[in-house]
Order: C-alpha cells, then sequence, then structure tokens
C-alpha cells in the first residue's frame, strides 16, 4: 500500500496514512475506499479490505446512493498529534465516524462521532477529532443521504484548521454581506422607479445567496429548519425560484417585449 504524505498535498493511493506532529493538511480522499452495503460495524470490521473499492479523487462523487455509503482507510501515528478529519459536504442526512485499533479493524472503538445536516454545528462542514494510538489503526466512515453524495476528506492540523476558517468565514460573510446590499439597492430603486425587473432582481440576488448558503451549509445559521427532509427541499426550491427571478428581470430589462413577442411568449411561458 501506499504511504500517505506528511504534510500539505494530496495522497497517492489507497491507505495507510501515517501521521504524525508535522502533518498540517491532507487531501486524504483517495486513502479510503468504500462499499454500499447495509449493515453495522461489527459487520464492516470484519469484512476484508478486498471487498472495498478505491476512490480515484481527491473530490469523489458518488451520486445519488440508496443505501448506506461506507468507507475506511487505515491510519498509523508515528507520535502524538492534534489531527481531525473534515468531510467537507454540509448536505449529508447522517454520517457516522469510528476510529479503531488494531489493523485488522476488530480492535476498540476509541473514537467516534456522529451528525447530520439539520444539527447546529460549530462549522458547517463534519469534523472528528483523531485519537493518538500507538501502532496501525482504521477509520471508518458511515454516510447516507438523500441526495447526491460529494465526500471531500480532509485530515488538518487543530492549528491550520483554525487559520483556514478564519479566511473561510471571513470569505463568505463578505459574499452574503456583499448579496444583502445589492439586494437592499435594488429593492429601493424599485421603490423610486417602479421598475418591476429591479424587484426580480432583487429577489434573484437574495435567492442566490441563499441557495449557495444551503449547499454550503450556513443556511441552517440564520433559517433553522427541521427536519432534514424540509432542509433538503431549499436547495432545488431556491434554485428555481433564482431562475425564474432571472428569466422575469432578463425580459423586462432587456424589453424583450418590445422587440419580440414571440421571444417575449417564450420567456414568460419558460418561467411558467
Amino acid at each position: 500500500m501506499s504511504v500517505g504524505c506528511h504534510q500539505t498535498g494530496g495522497f497517492s493511493g489507497a491507505g495507510p496514512l501515517y501521521l504524525d506532529g508535522s502533518t498540517s493538511y491532507i487531501r486524504a480522499a483517495r486513502a479510503f475506499r468504500y462499499i454500499e452495503l447495509n449493515a453495522d460495524l461489527q459487520q464492516m470490521s470484519a469484512l476484508p479490505l478486498s471487498k472495498f473499492q478505491p476512490i480515484s479523487s481527491n473530490y469523489p462523487n458518488f451520486g445519488i446512493v440508496e443505501g448506506p455509503l461506507w468507507l475506511v482507510t487505515e491510519i498509523n501515528f508515528e507520535n502524538d498529534a492534534d489531527l481531525l478529519l473534515e468531510v467537507g459536504n454540509a448536505r449529508i442526512a447522517d454520517i457516522q465516524f469510528f476510529q479503531l485499533e488494531g489493523a485488522t479493524g476488530s480492535g476498540t472503538v476509541i473514537a467516534s462521532g456522529r451528525g447530520s445536516e439539520s444539527d447546529i454545528r460549530g462549522h458547517p462542514f463534519f469534523r472528528f477529532p483523531l485519537k493518538y494510538s500507538a501502532g496501525t489503526g482504521r477509520l471508518y466512515l458511515r454516510i447516507a443521504s438523500d441526495d447526491a453524495i460529494t465526500l471531500p476528506l480532509y485530515i488538518w492540523s487543530s492549528s491550520r484548521l483554525a487559520q483556514i476558517d478564519a479566511l473561510r468565514h471571513f470569505a463568505f460573510g463578505a459574499f452574503f454581506g456583499l448579496m444583502v446590499s445589492l439586494s437592499i439597492y435594488n429593492f429601493f430603486i424599485f421603490l423610486s422607479t417602479r421598475d418591476r425587473a429591479y424587484l426580480y432582481y432583487t429577489v434573484y440576488i437574495l435567492g442566490f445567496a441563499v441557495f449557495l448558503s444551503v449547499i454550503y451549509g450556513y443556511q441552517s445559521y440564520f433559517l433553522p429548519i427541521q427536519p432534514y427532509k424540509y432542509q433538503g427541499l431549499m436547495a432545488p426550491a431556491f434554485s428555481l425560484i433564482t431562475s425564474a427571478a432571472a428569466l422575469q428581470f432578463s425580459h423586462g430589462f432587456l424589453l424583450i417585449r418590445k422587440y419580440s413577442t414571440s421571444l417575449s411568449r417564450i420567456g414568460l411561458g419558460t418561467v411558467l
């Protein structure tokens, strides 16, 4: 098996991951193997690694999976390190994490965690601390979702992740702040001109901002909707709202009805 890099960068193939105090950031998806199987942890830990399929991408997309998806990799700590496993997808209905001692996977569970999209978390993505253990161990992830499953997986040092979080939150905060400012500005233009094109543009901006907030997991902080199945409807719903508002804005702002009745009907028919 290939060995993982110790610091910043990607991973060359399916596990094990060698981790130590110098590890700051690893794109770890290709260190994992996967299988779609409705089973519990005891059954999965008894399953040979040869039954699992390798992952060939740092950002794997499994599409819509009907049953639970299990991922596994082996890890080896060369010394104690403060590390976390991050699953870079906020749109997961249920995720479970297990860290086991022993290369065969039959050892004791020394760390575990669970989460779902509807949870209020300190960060939109799912994060699980790794516990130092001498020798080779295994990591298992069990994932269930009604949406297409995309799974960027990273291993971070806590200090490096804190720096990235500060930049990430600043960037998203600046983006959402800009979207709100633009929507307020265009709404006041609508009030002063009574041109409905600006109202549609306002709806488009807000719809697009909410759509991205759902995709990146920030929606739960200002629109906490329960349960998960209703949250799952938000992305397609606001995608449609955004598209309809954009078409209406283009139709009115470009004066399509004035220049072509047929194109105007086609545009309005598309919205309907």
